[in-house]
């Protein structure tokens, strides 16, 4: 859905409000008919799925520790072919040259940094919960996320729009997509609605050394890397706090926190 994204959103809200929400969770709606003052569009995202993150997740496959198969992501999400998965990723790593220096197909950088597709574990929960112009279901609406990333493995000094500065070991940069699935039913068919905002890094994702909290700001474009479309460009400021333990032992709890704004000014 590219361009023509935003103009759904109001033909699902009516429909959402006629029909009413089909779903056990869907007990109530929230609206927000327009963004904040100066803005284009604005979101919110929450995480806060409990999971054991070293078991595997019966619904996705290659799950751990947070992250599984992005090959699963990009075809069976994004609903690309393999060609296209390839051209994607050779599209990802040429905005990490432009962007911070950083060829992940170098041999040189082999060993110094890790380079893979991804997809975030869908237990974490990730939903909207707030989309300005359209009413959003109680917990919201569930939010796919995927990519390609590069994670630090040593200190790497950085180049092209970020030359003389360092990537901390253990920091990472992202380039992916949110699929934001606005599905619902009615009677007995099921209705297929999604929205896709393109993030891109704008600093490097990090954990601060004291909190543990990890934060990042990436740029955002509308749909398939499609520019200036529906909301036009934006941006994401995200937090995520420590996980906090469950009932069980081995349970975690997501607890992330996402707020898109997009504007003339690009989200700012």
């Amino acid at each position: 859905m590219r361009g023509g994204a935003l103009k759904a959103l109001p033909i699902l809200a009516a429909a959402l409000a006629i029909v009413g929400l089909r779903t056990d969770q869907a007990q109530a709606v929230t609206v927000m008919v327009f963004p904040p003052a100066g803005f284009n569009g604005y979101a919110s995202f929450i995480a806060n799925g409990e999971y054991d993150p070293a078991s595997s997740n019966p619904d996705v496959p290659g799950c751990f520790q947070g992250l599984c198969d992005g090959d699963f992501f990009q075809t069976e999400i994004m609903g690309r072919t393999l060609d296209e998965v390839d051209e994607m990723e050779v599209e990802a790593a040429a905005f990490f040259v432009e962007r911070f220096g950083v060829d992940p197909t170098d041999p040189a950088n082999l060993g110094k940094i890790f380079f893979r597709r991804f997809f975030r574990d869908p237990r974490i929960d990730l939903r909207a919960n707030v989309l300005a112009g359209t009413l959003v279901p109680r917990r919201g609406f569930p939010v796919r996320d995927g990519g390609c990333s590069i994670t630090f493995l040593e200190d790497f000094p950085l180049g092209g729009e970020m030359v003389g500065t360092t990537a901390p070991a253990g920091s990472s940069i992202v380039w992916g997509e949110y699929n934001i699935d606005l599905s619902y039913r009615r009677r007995h068919r099921r209705y297929n609605r999604e929205v896709v905002i393109g993030y891109r890094s704008m600093t490097l994702t990090e954990q601060a050394p004291t909190s543990g909290i990890l934060t990042f700001q990436n740029e955002l474009v509308w749909g398939r890397a499609d520019p200036g479309a529906a909301w036009g460009s934006g941006v994401v400021q995200a937090l995520f706090v420590p996980e906090t333990l469950g009932e069980a032992p081995d349970t975690i709890r997501a607890n992330e926190r996402h707020t898109l704004t997009f504007s003339s000014l690009g989200g700012l």
